[in-house]
């Protein structure tokens, strides 16, 4: 039996993994409270001990899913089927994964014109119009490259002619980066403008927080896989997630701020950080944009005097 546990703890199934998540939480939140409530009682050291070890196991056991995942997923699936492409094909899942962001995208950008349709239309409203437009062009982006590069793949049929036409929608991707990058520009100037008067609630930046931590992990993760790959139209998702989660950490900055300052806090220097790292971010999506639109231009080139000879 002691074995048994043993090789449970080493080798986690997924009810052992949800039950240490589920307990972790629990143990969070009682920490929290207690921290709140009993700061000095001497047993909430024992919870603090809890806390640790439920978190380092559950660290180590998400660790584990992920790099058994494959092996996992695949004893369960049916083999061509449309799970089993989403666990083995790392372009279809690209392809899976930036149709529903664009969903996403699109729903939540109506989600806040409804929300900036119903207001009184005073200052503070306008930052649901903005992040609705927002939302709006990512949306619009992803739908083009998507539905480009199906139609493209439906109607051609010789592999030359698929990349050069795969190149055009990663350079027009690039086209639309700059487009996106002067409303960006009016994007990032409303919300620094928005914050300097209010304030965000503990939650929803908490919320936010883990929303951009999960939207820069993946950003990074397409980054590592598709670095090698000469497919153009996963290059393009894959600038359009980096694009993404920069401004998802801008925007954490700028709510981080307007919620932890206080009186004694320089509104000026802050106001200083705002923008220089808003001009990063503009600048990273001109520069994505130039690399895309002079990189595909000169693949394009090569590749049609390739097929010329």
């Amino acid at each position: 039996m002691k074995d048994k546990w043993k090789q449970w703890l080493k080798h986690p199934p997924i009810l052992i993994s949800i039950s240490t998540w589920i307990m972790t939480i629990v143990f969070l939140g009682l920490c929290i409270f207690y921290n709140i409530k009993y700061p000095d009682a001497w047993w909430i050291y024992i919870l603090d001990v809890l806390i640790l070890i439920f978190s380092v196991y559950t660290i180590y056991t998400v660790v584990y899913l992920v790099k058994n995942f494959k092996e996992i997923a695949n004893k369960h699936l049916k083999e061509g089927s449309f799970t089993h492409r989403i666990v083995n094909d790392y372009i279809y899942r690209s392809y899976f994964f930036a149709l529903m962001s664009a969903l996403f995208d699109i729903v939540y950008a109506i989600f806040n014109f409804v929300i900036f349709g119903l207001s009184n239309f005073d200052y503070a409203s306008i930052w649901y119009g903005a992040i609705a437009a927002y939302f709006l062009c990512l949306g619009i982006i992803r739908a083009y490259i998507l539905i480009r590069t199906k139609l493209v793949n439906n109607k051609t049929i010789n592999l030359d002619d698929l990349h050069i036409k795969e190149l055009k929608i990663y350079i027009t991707t690039g086209v639309l980066f700059l487009v996106l990058d002067i409303y960006l520009s009016v994007f990032v100037g409303v919300k620094i403008r928005i914050n300097a008067e209010s304030t965000h609630g503990v939650i929803s930046t908490i919320t936010s927080a883990v929303y951009t931590f999960i939207k820069v992990i993946v950003a990074i993760h397409s980054y590592i896989k598709t670095r090698k790959m000469k497919k153009p139209v996963v290059q393009a998702i894959k600038a359009l997630n980096i694009t993404d989660a920069s401004v998802s950490l801008l925007n954490l900055e700028i709510t981080m701020i307007a919620l932890f300052s206080n009186e004694n806090t320089d509104d000026q220097s802050m106001i200083i950080v705002k923008f220089i790292t808003a001009i990063a971010v503009c600048a990273l999506t001109i520069i994505l944009g130039l690399i895309m639109i002079i990189e595909g231009s000169v693949k394009l080139k090569k590749s049609r005097s390739l097929k010329g000879n």
